[in-house]
């Protein structure tokens, strides 16, 4: 079962139990994925589905962080619950350990030794883990292991 059809399928059951944020959210990944296929005329396999999903997670925290400065807890409890519904369909995280070893062993192989090549050992990385890891998190620790 694809992961779209996994989602439309929480979706209905969603309805039934009337489970009115989980329904929102849902609808919200379903209508942006059908969107996208509009747009490249063509089904969207399960990593443009986690591509999709990576992007509203990733707004969510711009969001939080925007509602702590307004003071807004009620906004704040509410975008952490999607992205726990959301978080859900994406695959298992890397640890910072992992990806701390991960990104020194990707320096040694491409003799990256200082931050005028930050961006090529980031996109080394994100080839490498792809949707495994926070980009966020992969340029705070390339900045940590390039000073």
């Amino acid at each position: 079962m694809s992961l779209r059809e996994q989602i439309t399928e929480h979706q209905k059951k969603a309805m039934k139990e009337k489970n009115t944020l989980l329904l929102l959210v849902l609808r919200g990944v379903l209508s942006d994925v059908k969107n996208k296929e509009i747009e490249v005329k063509k089904e969207l396999d399960d990593v443009e589905v986690q591509k999709i999903i990576s992007k509203k997670i990733k707004q969510n925290k711009d969001a939080i962080l925007d509602f702590k400065r307004g003071d807004r807890k009620d906004l704040v409890e509410k975008a952490e619950q999607e992205n726990k519904i959301l978080e859900s369909y994406m695959p298992e995280q890397i640890s910072e350990v992992e990806l701390e070893e991960i990104i020194k062993n990707l320096a040694k192989e491409l003799n990256i030794s200082d931050k005028t090549e930050m961006g090529r050992l980031m996109g080394a990385v994100m080839k490498k883990l792809g949707n495994a890891v926070d980009g966020n998190l992969v340029r705070q620790k390339v900045n940590q292991i390039l000073q």
